[in-house]
């Protein structure tokens, strides 16, 4: 294995309801990891990430609701690096 990789997450065109799911889930999960964290203590920046986290799911249904209205796709394209570190 590399010592790192990128990883093509996500990559296509969604109907908005489709991409709604998709999005939202991920950011989800994503706040629910820091606040189990938060509440285990691990994660000293879990409330800051958490607020951001959840100004992005605004930010997503505010562009799935542009998208519905408009009858428009989304593309979403995520990649995710990864990378050894010491």
């Amino acid at each position: 294995m590399l010592p790192f990789e990128n990883l093509q997450l996500i990559d296509g065109r969604f109907i908005p309801e489709n991409a709604k799911e998709i999005l939202t889930d991920l950011v989800k999960s994503k706040i629910q990891f820091h606040k189990r964290n938060k509440l285990n203590g691990t994660i000293f920046f879990s409330e800051s990430r958490i607020n951001e986290l959840e100004n992005m799911l605004i930010i997503i249904e505010s562009i799935i609701d542009e998208a519905s209205k408009k009858k428009k796709k989304i593309v979403i394209n995520g990649i995710i690096d990864i990378k050894l570190v010491d």
